[in-house]
């Protein structure tokens, strides 16, 4: 199996970076600072970057983190697989599945006042659209799994603005969804 060299550039050059090797989104201007992960005196995920031994120092080893002066955080994962996260400011609001300015009962309203549930809430709707794809892909009828989801919701407005009730439904419907898209 072939495992990663770093990036796009290959050969990798002496002045291996993973923000130009990646094509990281960042401003030129503005410094960036990257990490190496260790787990105690090794490079987490080591293997990365080392398939090609006439390439020695120069492809990018293990996993990294890269910190961006707009508070991005990017992390080189397995199968160059590259996780971004934003930094969230206090003040942005949710971000439900749904319009929240259209919340019709004390459930979404619910769900709207929390960042929390607002999370589990775009998940669920990932993964049932996904789910939805992937049933329609395999010509199968996706009304089955409309139709419970529909029931879903309504078990899940039973639980009006008590939280813990909203986030419990919310985490077996999340996993329940992920499981049926793995069938």
């Amino acid at each position: 199996m072939l495992r990663s060299i770093g990036g796009y550039d290959y050969p990798p050059h002496e002045n291996a970076n993973p923000v130009s090797d990646y094509r990281l989104i960042t401003d030129a201007k503005k410094p960036v600072r990257v990490f190496s992960l260790s787990c105690g005196k090794d490079l987490w995920q080591g293997d990365l970057g080392v398939s090609y031994p006439e390439l020695g120092k120069l492809a990018i080893r293990g996993a990294w983190m890269a910190f961006t002066s707009d508070d991005r955080l990017y992390l080189r994962w397995r199968d160059e697989t590259v996780l971004l996260l934003n930094k969230i400011t206090k003040d942005a609001p949710e971000k439900a599945s749904f319009d929240c300015a259209k919340a019709s009962n004390n459930t979404e309203r619910e769900i709207c006042s929390s960042r929390e549930l607002s999370g589990f809430d775009r998940s669920i709707s990932d993964a049932y659209m996904r789910l939805l794809n992937q049933t329609q892909d395999a010509g199968e009828n996706e009304k089955i799994i409309a139709d419970d989801q529909h029931k879903w919701i309504k078990k899940r407005n039973t639980c009006n603005s008590d939280k813990k009730c909203i986030l419990s439904l919310m985490k077996f419907r999340l996993q329940f969804l992920v499981d049926q898209s793995r069938t």
